[in-house]
């Protein structure tokens, strides 16, 4: 006998159309500041609001060639994967999100 998976916990954030494709929009969930990225017509990405560099909000970042763009010193950073294109060791934490009827929802990531 095998223990099966407990079930995943999904939080709304939001509207999906509220957020234009290429753009980002800041919601605070689970205790934590996100940055919502809109990456097409279907898809959103979350990441974690701070910019590992300054601190920067990065829901004021908008999305070019496949990055999200640090509103305060342009540190480009993939919506792939959270790493940033101009440094490799450099990254910024992405959560498991999901579109959903509409919704922007993010699984619960636990405990800060």
């Amino acid at each position: 006998m095998t223990d099966a998976a407990p079930a995943t916990t999904w939080i709304t954030l939001g509207r999906l159309d509220a957020i234009p494709v290429g753009r980002a929009r800041y919601v605070e969930a689970a205790g934590r500041p996100l940055c919502v990225v809109r990456t097409s017509e279907t898809e959103a990405i979350v990441f974690d609001d701070a910019c590992p560099h300054a601190g920067s909000s990065l829901s004021g970042g908008h999305v070019e060639d496949g990055c999200l763009i640090c509103p305060l010193h342009q540190w480009p950073f993939r919506v792939a994967d959270g790493v940033c294109a101009d440094a490799a060791g450099i990254h910024v934490r992405q959560y498991v999100s999901r579109v959903r009827d509409g919704l922007v929802e993010l699984a619960d990531p636990g405990p800060r």
